[in-house]
């Protein structure tokens, strides 16, 4: 279950100008933002929204009030 209200982000952050490395970067927050989106399993947090600036790409999902070990 998630907490009331509360959210974890997760960051990509775009701080290279290497381009081979940036487009790393944004496939891999693509391919989990697209995984994200479709699984929806009881015992995985909740995916919320997706933002794209130009230095950084962000997960945002429910932020869950347990631990593994619950």
């Amino acid at each position: 279950s998630s907490a009331k209200g509360l959210f974890v982000v997760k960051i990509f952050k775009i701080d290279t100008e290497d381009e081979k490395t940036k487009k790393s970067i944004v496939n891999s927050f693509e391919r989990e933002e697209k995984i994200s989106k479709i699984v929806n399993h009881e015992n995985l947090v909740s995916f919320v929204l997706s933002q794209k600036a130009p230095d950084r790409l962000s997960l945002v999902f429910d932020l869950c009030d347990c631990s593994l070990l619950d």
